[in-house]
Parts: C-alpha cells; structure tokens; sequence
C-alpha cells in the first residue's frame, strides 16, 4: 500500500513502515515480501542512480491488488463503525460520537450539532 503512492527504495519502505506502525521493522521481514511480490507479478524492480539502488514501483496488477484490499478494508470498517455511526438529518454528516437528538412527532432525529437540529427544524422546532 506504501507503494501506491509512488515507487520507493527499500529502505524508504522500511522507514516509511516503521512510522506507520511506530515499530521498528526488521529487513528480514520487508525485503523476501518485496520479492515475493515481485515474483508473483505486483511489482517491478528497476535500478536507479549512480550506484544502481533497487527501487520498487506497482505494476498495474499491483495496483489493481491494492485498490481491492482497500475496498474491502473499508467494507469492513464501514460494517464494524456502521454500528455506531448516525447520520446528521440535516447536512447528512457522519456522527461517530456526540451530537444532538431530537424527539419530533415520536420519531427520533440525529443532528451533529445544534446549529443543524435548529436548522434542520427552525426555531419554533418544527421542521421546514
């Protein structure tokens, strides 16, 4: 995923990584992972500079992988936070915690603040 933000050495891969995950990360764990996925088609390997340094790019099936990871991830995500998350009746905003709940004719609304529950219902608390 580091990768689809741009093609990278190996060491920027490892330190971008480690301040990820706050972690430090061993080579023995990024460098036979890099392989294996160059390997099995996701990613390329060209040398670069003076000195020939390895650096890592996607392929365009590389891409394709991560754009399918992150779909499902915010699948998953959505699933596990959709339990928890409201809806502002007003300007449709996500509520994760908070916000303002409102009883109008024995149905309850959700607002993300009390400038969009007025809005929403006007000052008289009817809705517009």
């Amino acid at each position: 995923m580091i990768l689809y933000e741009g093609e990278m050495h190996g060491y920027a891969i490892k330190k971008r990584l480690e301040r990820t995950i706050g972690k430090p990360v061993s080579p023995a764990h990024i460098y036979p992972f890099l392989s294996k996925l160059a390997e099995e088609g996701y990613l390329e390997v060209v040398s670069k500079g003076r000195r020939g340094k390895k650096v890592y790019r996607l392929t365009s099936d590389g891409r394709r992988l991560v754009e399918r990871i992150m779909e499902r991830m915010s699948g998953i995500i959505d699933g596990i936070m959709g339990l928890k998350v409201m809806v502002c009746a007003n300007c449709g905003c996500k509520i994760y915690e908070g916000g303002v709940e409102v009883v109008v004719g024995g149905k309850k609304l959700f607002f993300c603040c009390e400038h969009c529950a007025r809005s929403y219902l006007g000052e008289t608390g009817e809705k517009h």
